[in-house]
Protein backbone atom coordinates (compact mmCIF):
# COMPACT_ATOMS: atom_id res chain seq x y z
CA UNK A 1 0.00 0.00 0.00
CA UNK A 2 2.78 2.23 0.46
CA UNK A 3 3.85 2.20 -2.96
CA UNK A 4 0.47 3.24 -4.42
CA UNK A 5 0.36 5.96 -1.93
CA UNK A 6 3.80 7.25 -2.95
CA UNK A 7 2.58 7.24 -6.57
CA UNK A 8 -0.13 9.47 -5.46
CA UNK A 9 1.94 12.19 -3.51
CA UNK A 10 4.78 11.90 -6.40
CA UNK A 11 1.86 12.55 -9.62
CA UNK A 12 0.02 14.81 -7.15
CA UNK A 13 3.32 16.61 -7.13
CA UNK A 14 3.63 16.57 -10.99
CA UNK A 15 0.80 18.08 -11.35
CA UNK A 16 1.20 21.04 -9.04
CA UNK A 17 4.59 21.96 -10.64
CA UNK A 18 2.68 21.74 -14.00
CA UNK A 19 0.02 24.10 -12.76
CA UNK A 20 2.43 26.33 -11.38
CA UNK A 21 5.27 26.43 -14.40
CA UNK A 22 2.04 26.41 -17.21
CA UNK A 23 0.99 30.46 -17.03
CA UNK A 24 4.70 31.36 -16.67
CA UNK A 25 5.46 28.92 -19.68
CA UNK A 26 2.41 30.52 -21.66
CA UNK A 27 3.18 33.83 -20.68
CA UNK A 28 6.85 33.35 -21.96
CA UNK A 29 5.56 31.81 -25.38
CA UNK A 30 3.21 35.06 -25.93
CA UNK A 31 5.69 37.42 -24.89
CA UNK A 32 7.90 35.76 -27.84
CA UNK A 33 5.11 36.64 -30.11
CA UNK A 34 5.41 33.50 -31.94
CA UNK A 35 3.00 32.80 -34.81
CA UNK A 36 -0.68 31.00 -33.05
CA UNK A 37 0.74 27.61 -34.88
CA UNK A 38 4.05 27.32 -32.78
CA UNK A 39 2.05 27.92 -29.88
CA UNK A 40 -0.29 25.02 -30.00
CA UNK A 41 2.63 23.29 -31.27
CA UNK A 42 4.68 24.14 -28.05
CA UNK A 43 1.86 23.53 -25.51
CA UNK A 44 1.07 20.36 -27.75
CA UNK A 45 4.12 18.61 -26.81
CA UNK A 46 3.46 17.97 -23.03
CA UNK A 47 0.37 16.45 -23.96
CA UNK A 48 1.66 13.78 -26.33
CA UNK A 49 4.27 13.13 -24.10
CA UNK A 50 2.14 12.39 -20.98
CA UNK A 51 -0.26 10.37 -24.02
CA UNK A 52 2.93 8.16 -24.93
CA UNK A 53 3.61 7.89 -21.22
CA UNK A 54 0.35 6.58 -20.54
CA UNK A 55 0.19 4.45 -23.41
CA UNK A 56 3.82 2.48 -22.36
CA UNK A 57 2.50 1.39 -18.91
CA UNK A 58 2.14 -2.04 -18.39
CA UNK A 59 -0.90 -3.20 -16.98
CA UNK A 60 -0.29 -6.82 -16.78
CA UNK A 61 1.34 -6.07 -14.02
CA UNK A 62 -1.38 -4.30 -11.88
CA UNK A 63 -2.42 -6.06 -9.02
CA UNK A 64 -5.86 -6.17 -9.90
CA UNK A 65 -4.72 -8.04 -13.32
CA UNK A 66 -2.57 -10.59 -10.91
CA UNK A 67 -5.47 -11.54 -8.99
CA UNK A 68 -7.96 -11.82 -12.18
CA UNK A 69 -10.63 -9.11 -12.95
CA UNK A 70 -13.92 -10.77 -12.54
CA UNK A 71 -13.31 -12.44 -9.38
CA UNK A 72 -12.20 -9.11 -7.78
CA UNK A 73 -14.98 -7.92 -4.37
CA UNK A 74 -15.55 -4.94 -6.19
CA UNK A 75 -17.44 -6.64 -8.94
CA UNK A 76 -19.75 -8.46 -6.76
CA UNK A 77 -21.37 -5.31 -4.75
CA UNK A 78 -24.77 -5.55 -5.64
CA UNK A 79 -26.38 -2.67 -7.40
CA UNK A 80 -28.82 0.36 -5.66
CA UNK A 81 -31.99 0.31 -7.67
CA UNK A 82 -32.76 3.90 -9.28
CA UNK A 83 -36.14 3.53 -9.19
CA UNK A 84 -37.99 6.56 -6.71
CA UNK A 85 -34.71 8.01 -5.17
CA UNK A 86 -35.32 11.07 -4.40
CA UNK A 87 -38.15 11.96 -7.09
CA UNK A 88 -41.73 12.80 -6.47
Amino acid sequence: MSVRSTGIGFTSGVGRSGAILAPIVIGVLVAMQLPLQQNFVAIAIPAVIAALAVAMIDHSRSASAQQGSTSTEATNIPAVPATGMGVR
